[in-house]
């Protein structure tokens, strides 16, 4: 007998699990080395471990790469409509989710013919923490 095997039926391997949970105790995104650093003392020893579990969990949205910063960060949202937008902390490095199912309507309203085929969507400035702090040092 043949099992075929779906996305739904994939059992997840530990060391998706070892990497989801390292991230979703993050503060912010993290890089697949600093992932592996707080991986050390597990089975998951080389980089390609990190970055092939990194794929399979983009894949379940179950993870978001930030593009501009080459980091990663655990999807905090139930689902999505559209890809995940970020606002990026400056100064601290922190990173938030955002729905941008608005801004990508709007910029999709406009038809000039293009295609878009994938969109990342990072805003960079200070968090509130950081603004507050830049704002009393002042």
């Amino acid at each position: 007998m043949v099992v075929e095997k779906t996305p739904n039926t994939l059992k997840r391997s530990s060391n998706e699990e070892q990497v989801y949970g390292v991230l979703l105790k993050a503060t912010g995104s993290m890089s697949a080395y600093e992932i592996l650093t707080k991986l050390q003392n597990t089975n998951v020893k080389a980089a390609v471990q990190v970055y092939r579990a990194l794929d399979r969990l983009i894949t379940q949205n179950r993870v978001h790469r930030i593009e501009s910063l080459n980091a990663f960060i655990a999807c905090r949202c139930e689902s999505h409509s559209s890809p995940a937008g970020f606002y990026i902390c400056d100064t601290c490095g922190s990173a938030c989710e955002f729905d941008s199912s608005p801004a990508l309507g709007a910029l999709h309203s406009v038809d000039n013919g293009f295609k878009v085929q994938k969109a990342s969507i990072e805003l960079r400035g200070l968090c509130n923490r950081c603004a507050s702090t830049e704002a009393r040092s002042q």
